[in-house]
C-alpha cells in the first residue's frame, strides 16, 4: 500500500515509540510509575497515528479507549502504592 510522506513517517514514528515500549516490557524494566505514563503515551501514538491519516473514528475509538483502562489502571497504581507503604484508609 502506497502512503504519502506525511503517513509513512508518522507510521514509523508510531512503530518506533511501540517497539521502545515493548522492549521495556520485555526487559523487565517497568516499575509501578511507568506503567500508567507508557500506557498513556502508546495510546496517544495510535490515536495521533489514526489522525494523521484521517481515521477520525478510529481516533475516537482509541481515545474512549485509553480513557477505559487508564481509570482503571491509575486506581490500581494508588492503590499498590498505598499497600506498599502500609498505608490504609
Amino acid at each position: 500500500m502506497s502512503m504519502c510522506r506525511l503517513c509513512s513517517q508518522t507510521v514509523e514514528s508510531t512503530r518506533a515509540s511501540l517497539q521502545e515500549i515493548s522492549d521495556r516490557l520485555s526487559a523487565d524494566e517497568y516499575d509501578i510509575h511507568s506503567l500508567p505514563v507508557d500506557l498513556r503515551l502508546s495510546f496517544h501514538a495510535l490515536a495521533e497515528l489514526a489522525r494523521t491519516m484521517h481515521l477520525s473514528d478510529l481516533d475516537r475509538d482509541i481515545e474512549a479507549l485509553s480513557r477505559a483502562v487508564l481509570d482503571q489502571v491509575e486506581p490500581l497504581h494508588a492503590d499498590l502504592l498505598e499497600a506498599a507503604s502500609g498505608v490504609h484508609s
